[in-house]
């Protein structure tokens, strides 16, 4: 047979023999498989047929974990493996950083990890620790959003095969080879009797590269089990769709490097399980904690962010499933050494800061943006010669932003991201802006209006005489680069005027060929059959029937 139904109904056919791969270049940290755990007791306790532990936490390679094994052919690719420095991207406690810190190290090249904050436990601070350790320079960025505005290219696909970066999580085709080749091991620990075929394997979904690559890899290994991925990011990152094109992407890569059997196989099904998730990405959940006290009873040390969530499901689960052999993939990274003394002197400063005030990465707060508006706006009246007349916006369309606030922003525009005679002008990056602000509460759009009056009259900060709009654009430019060096509401506000400009920049498509940006996944729904909540899109979309506010029928 060539493949089985997504239900998993049918048989597979023959398993492929892992020697199959070996055409495929990898660096060979992977010798062997990772050792097979079954925990009887607690499967007796929760009614199941069988609970297995697959222990990749004791590959004996860059602290263990399941990123060795995507690592281990990702950075055989010529575009890393001839790099002296790579970039990569992740949370501060990211164990995905932790494994390319400790790869850097190990292949003797440098890292530029750029960090954003999530919640501190002990085990992201020791995480933390580990990258910090390493032959790194991080970059902190506070929140997501702000490093995708500010480094957009680190995100971006089309860029990873141009430059030496390391995608986030590890999740290219030659790093998801690492989770087929996985796969195939853990058939033949299968046909050895040393486990019955799992009807579930459990594994947490982020970047989504282990489900792709197992789903993949289960079935070229001649399983039926079916992938239950359990989400730790927000549905936008997850949807179906994406698992879909991870695998199709996957199979094609194969293919073309001679393995044909990726071309006769249906991948099982992926069962996306966003149960989890609680608060966010980067948080634990009271479930994720008690599942890891669950482990740790067994022996097992969990984390609560991703291992943690994965088993509070398949707990969850159990209730359902009496009788069933679920496989849990443990992912998560074993012991590592000690760090070295002073890492925390390596962090940046405003990670250093953010760390000793327990803060979760948050930019202008609304009490520090209502409090300094109010004072600049009453210092702008105050000064008589800071008054004038703007200049007329024809045809100005605009639902939130004012005639006078749209010429602050095209005049930040101008001095903040790069103006081209084919790219946007800077008063259509002013409308973008407007139409980004529609919708959004009341009680913020009032603090960007504050901000941009900021903005507009705070310019004695640079000791400049006239307001904003008035100065030449080298001169705007250096009094925005003299607010982001400032501390406080000051820095804030530069990057509240920032991080506005160059959301109303990017959604102009003529902006997005400098970053190798294709356009949204619109063919996707437009050509598919999923349901709208598993399009990519489908968490952003609008009740059928809603209007943006502002818009009359």
């Amino acid at each position: 047979m060539l493949g089985f139904d997504t239900d998993g109904s049918e048989a597979v056919r023959e398993p492929l023999p892992i020697e199959k791969l070996s055409a495929i270049p990898r660096l060979g940290w992977i010798q062997g498989p990772s050792p097979v755990e079954e925990l009887g007791e607690l499967a007796q306790r929760l009614g199941l047929g069988s609970l297995h532990v697959k222990r990749d936490d004791l590959i004996p390679v860059l602290g263990g974990g399941t990123k060795p094994r995507k690592l281990d052919y990702l950075l055989a690719q010529p575009m890393l493996a001839q790099a002296e420095t790579w970039h990569s991207v992740g949370a501060i406690g990211s164990g995905h950083l932790v494994a390319v810190a400790q790869a850097a190290r190990a292949l003797g090249r440098r890292l530029v990890a750029h960090c954003f904050h999530q919640t501190v436990t002990e085990y992201i601070e020791q995480n933390l620790a580990l990258i910090a350790s390493g032959p790194t320079v991080l970059r902190y960025y506070r929140t997501r959003s702000s490093l995708a505005l500010w480094q957009p290219t680190l995100v971006l696909p089309s860029a990873w095969r141009r430059r030496p970066i390391v995608p986030p999580g590890g999740t290219t085709e030659s790093g998801m080879v690492g989770l087929v080749r996985a796969a195939l091991e853990l058939g033949s620990q299968v046909r050895a009797g040393l486990l019955p075929e799992p009807e579930r394997v459990y594994v947490a979904l982020g970047s989504g590269g282990t489900a792709a690559g197992l789903s993949v890899g289960l079935a070229l290994a001649g399983l039926r089990s079916r992938v239950r991925a359990v989400a730790v990011v927000e549905r936008l990152f997850t949807a179906k769709a994406r698992l879909d094109g991870l695998r199709a992407a996957l199979c094609k890569w194969l293919v073309d490097l001679g393995v044909m059997e990726a071309a006769h196989i249906t991948p099982g099904l992926i069962e996306i399980d966003r149960s989890q998730l609680g608060p966010g990405y980067g948080t634990g959940t009271p479930a994720s904690r008690n599942a890891c006290d669950v482990l740790s009873s067994c022996g097992l040390h969990l984390e609560e962010v991703y291992t943690g969530k994965a088993m509070a499901a398949l707990l969850h689960d159990a209730e359902q499933a009496k009788g069933e052999h679920f496989l849990f993939w443990h992912t998560a990274r074993g012991q590592l050494p000690d760090v070295e003394d002073g890492w925390r002197e390596r962090l940046p400063r405003k990670l250093q800061r953010d760390l000793g005030r327990g803060r979760a990465g948050r930019g202008l707060t609304r009490r520090q943006l209502v409090v300094g508006g109010s004072a600049a706006i009453g210092a702008g009246l105050l000064a008589w010669h800071r008054l004038g007349f703007y200049p007329e916006l024809d045809g100005w369309r605009g639902v939130v932003l004012s005639p006078r606030e749209a010429f602050i922003v095209s005049a930040a525009a101008e001095a903040i991201v790069p103006i081209e005679p084919l790219g946007p002008t800077p008063i259509e990056i002013a409308a973008h802006v407007d139409r980004y602000l529609v919708g959004l509460p009341n009680d913020l759009i009032k603090e960007i209006h504050l901000l941009l009056h900021f903005i507009e009259q705070g310019t004695p900060i640079g000791l400049k005489v006239a307001r904003f709009t008035r100065l030449a654009p080298t001169d705007r430019d250096e009094l925005l680069g003299t607010m982001s060096r400032r501390r406080g509401l000051v820095a804030q506000a530069y990057r509240g005027i920032r991080d506005l400009c160059m959301a109303g920049y990017y959604q102009d498509p003529r902006a997005w060929r400098a970053i190798g940006y294709s356009g949204p996944w619109i063919g996707i729904e437009a050509n598919s059959n999923l349901p709208s909540e598993e399009s990519p899109l489908g968490a952003l979309r609008a009740p059928a029937g809603a209007n943006p506010r502002g818009v009359l029928r």
